[in-house]
């Protein structure tokens, strides 16, 4: 919150609620909202992670 107490939000908050409001106007209810935010969260973390092992690997074959 802000000094005058207005609840702040950021970038990832209002880019989430976009994502939230695409969905629901193609008709996705609550519950396939939910998993839908969950798989990409997921799948977020799993890109992150192979782009991590990839470099790791190279710098690996590097030394080499």
């Amino acid at each position: 919150r802000s000094s005058g107490g207005t609840r702040r939000y950021s970038g990832a908050d209002l880019a989430r609620l976009a994502r939230i409001t695409a969905l629901t106007g193609q008709g996705v209810n609550l519950a396939g909202i939910a998993r839908i935010l969950d798989l990409e969260d997921a799948n977020t973390v799993l890109r992150e992670s192979n782009t991590a092992l990839t470099a790791e690997r190279d710098q690996l074959r590097d030394q080499h």
